[in-house]
């Protein structure tokens, strides 16, 4: 999706659906699409420091007049032709960063069912002893737990580490 005035071509836009996709639901849609504007502005910064971090300023000159997404995406070829993985990294980074950081962001629900996969035991929000422990059993993602036969197949957790587990697994 082309973003407006100043927006990178190629990044799409983050909608309301899409964060639920990652578990974050708000009871109000027009709650959400402010927050999903405020999460595509911080997206489109983290993204120009990148593609701009090692140009000159004539270039990062040439950059600020591009009108189109034509002109846009020829400068970004020619001054930053890594440019897609910046913006692949970045989209990665936010969503770990939403679902990890789910609980602070107010008037948000989390729906642990929705959390992808890929998502890392951080995003979980545990106790960095828990997660450690899961991390020595080789567990490293949202998938893998969601994968267990059962709790009992991962050692070296306490009872009640046990007993998370199993809760989690049913949350997600």
């Amino acid at each position: 999706m082309t973003m407006g005035n100043g927006g990178f071509a190629y990044i799409a836009g983050l909608t309301p659906r899409e964060l639920r996709k990652l578990g974050i639901v708000f009871g109000d849609e027009a709650r959400a699409r402010r927050f999903c504007d405020l999460v595509q502005e911080d997206m489109e910064v983290r993204i120009g420091e990148e593609v701009t971090r090692d140009a000159t300023e004539d270039e990062i000159d040439l950059f600020d007049r591009c009108v189109t997404d034509e002109e846009m995406e020829q400068w970004l070829n020619r001054y930053c032709p890594g440019y897609r993985s910046v913006v692949e990294n970045t989209e990665r980074e936010i969503e770990e960063e939403l679902i990890a950081r789910h609980s602070r962001i107010p008037g948000a629900k989390f729906s642990f069912a929705a959390v992808p996969d890929t998502a890392p035991l951080g995003a979980l929000g545990l106790k960095p002893e828990f997660s450690g422990r899961l991390l020595n059993a080789g567990i490293r993602t949202a998938g893998q737990i969601r994968q267990l036969r059962s709790v009992y197949d991962v050692t070296g957790l306490t009872p009640e580490e046990r007993y998370d587990l199993m809760m989690l697994r049913g949350r997600i």
